[in-house]
């Protein structure tokens, strides 16, 4: 079974309340919350260790990997090393989404999935893409649902840092990625990808 890609946050509440409650629910606003410290957030790589979890809770797979931001640019790169290679890589307006091992790549535009993958988001600073989603404070961090359904997500982010992210799928199977520490993008990292000879391409940007 290969590795669950990175495959797509937020609540308004209008309520009468008596007065001495008003002011903090006035000022609740985790969506707020949420876009100011992804904001904090600079351009970064680091490790990461995966696991997904079944139904039951139950460990179906795990891996690791690298992932790298460039903010600035609205790029993002994350390369899967275990249990097998995999690249998924966005220079801003396309994402390419790489199998060595089948030769197959997958390209789609950032703009058809920057609000269904954490990463997206974190690279975005789109009102339109961030519109799309409830956001709403969880222990650790922030929980991300769509008002269409879908997948839902988990950001764990405070003192310009992301230390994870949770995929949530509408059945219930967890896709849980856990950052080690970050540093800087280093020189030559690459955010566009160059298709090798021989792979088989399903260009999905102009359909």
């Amino acid at each position: 079974m290969k590795p669950a890609r990175i495959a797509g946050v937020f609540t308004v509440i209008a309520a009468a309340a008596l007065p001495v409650l008003l002011p903090s629910a006035a000022l609740a606003d985790p969506a707020g919350d949420l876009r100011k410290e992804i904001a904090a957030v600079k351009s970064f790589c680091a490790p990461f260790t995966q696991k997904v979890t079944g139904l039951k809770g139950e460990t179906v797979q795990e891996g690791s990997g690298s992932v790298c931001v460039l903010k600035e640019k609205s790029s993002f790169r994350v390369e899967t090393k275990t249990p097998d290679e995999n690249l998924v890589v966005s220079d801003g307006k396309s994402v390419w989404s790489y199998d060595p091992f089948m030769q197959q790549v997958t390209i789609a535009s950032f703009s058809e999935i920057a609000g269904s993958s954490p990463l997206g988001l974190i690279a975005s600073d789109s009102p339109e893409v961030w519109g799309k989603y409830k956001v709403k404070h969880v222990a650790g961090g922030y929980e991300l649902s769509g008002a269409e359904g879908g997948d839902s997500f988990v950001l764990t982010v405070g003192g310009g840092s992301i230390s994870g992210f949770e995929i949530v799928s509408r059945d219930g199977r967890k896709n849980s990625y856990k950052l080690g520490s970050a540093g800087p993008v280093a020189a030559g990292t690459g955010f566009s990808f160059e298709i090798p000879k021989g792979t088989e391409v399903d260009d999905r940007r102009s359909r």
